[in-house]
């Protein structure tokens, strides 16, 4: 982390390294939110969105205010660590409450795999800093896709469908019926 931290932002952040692995396991998190936000919108939850949001916000606050003054850049993204994993359980919990037709299993199978995916390809190479960003990053699109396909075939029609239509009316299992060179 000391390595990619110098190379975007220069010596003066080295403190800030140690926060790097939190923050990325975060972005992890971050994207399953995104997610299971674009389809709950799609699935007219707004307002619950808007209450996930805000607890998800006071939690991250609250954490924030006993973080930091121990722990400083590393408490701070801890805090966004555990705001993200809350915020993600959270959104998951709602599409899949009101989707009951999504299979938890696989739509959580998808992403680890294709990290470990990402891990496994990092870990051969031996790569690290910002070569293990460039390699990583393309590696874990690619295997989200590729274990998609297998893995949650249903799924990744879905999440297609609702990527390729703007937000509106309509359920997931109505865009699932639709003919593959529709979605």
């Amino acid at each position: 982390a000391d390595e990619l931290v110098r190379a975007l932002f220069s010596e003066r952040f080295d403190p800030a390294a140690d926060a790097v692995p939190w923050l990325t396991a975060a972005a992890l998190f971050y994207a399953l939110a995104h997610l299971g936000r674009h389809a709950s919108i799609a699935l007219g939850r707004g307002r619950a969105i808007a209450w996930t949001a805000g607890g998800a916000l006071t939690l991250n606050v609250v954490l924030n205010s006993i973080l930091i003054p121990r722990y400083s850049f590393e408490g701070a993204a801890v805090a966004t660590l555990i705001s993200e994993v809350v915020e993600a359980a959270a959104l998951g919990t709602l599409l899949y409450r009101s989707n009951r037709s999504l299979r938890a299993g696989p739509v959580l199978a998808v992403p680890l795999v294709a990290g470990a995916a990402m891990v496994g390809v990092l870990l051969a190479l031996g790569l690290r800093g910002i070569a293990a960003v460039a390699v990583g990053a393309p590696v874990y699109v690619f295997a989200l896709i590729v274990t998609g396909r297998v893995m949650a075939p249903h799924e990744a029609r879905m999440v297609r469908s609702l990527l390729r239509r703007p937000a509106g009316p309509g359920t997931p299992e109505q865009l699932a019926e639709r003919p593959p060179d529709e979605i």
